[in-house]
């Protein structure tokens, strides 16, 4: 299974995304530093982790729920993607047959799920992040 890490995701702290994330207007950016804590495959087998992430949110288009179109970059990846509201996972897809999404689970903590569906390959992994602006 290829390192997720070394190419995909996006984050939000739960701070954020309670209360500046719906201030993400068109055209802001945020910058989220990240630092992978734990990583698991689809069996639920896990392995500690301890890889550096950042990840820029964009928004191309928001309502009034925080929700709308993004873009999202990190390391040498950049993708359109979706959410429906400021805590709502961040939905997107690198290429055919992959699907992504970061999900917030705390103040700071997120999940980054990663589904290859040409292999049936998943994986979790946590991460801790700082945000801003």
């Amino acid at each position: 299974m290829p390192n997720v890490l070394a190419g995909t995701v996006t984050v939000i702290a739960l701070s954020v995304a309670l209360g500046a994330s719906s201030a993400l207007a068109e055209g802001a950016r945020e910058t989220y530093d990240c630092v992978s804590t734990q990583r698991c495959d689809g069996a639920g087998l896990c392995e500690p982790a301890d890889e550096a992430i950042t990840f820029v949110v964009a928004p191309l288009s928001q309502d009034a729920q925080g929700g709308g179109t993004l873009t999202l970059s990190y390391g040498d990846e950049t993708a359109q993607a979706t959410r429906l509201s400021d805590i709502a996972p961040i939905v997107w897809s690198s290429g055919p047959g992959d699907v992504q999404s970061l999900m917030i689970t705390g103040s700071a903590m997120f999940v980054w799920y990663w589904l290859d569906l040409n292999y049936g390959n998943s994986e979790l992994t946590f991460l801790t992040c700082k945000v801003s602006r």
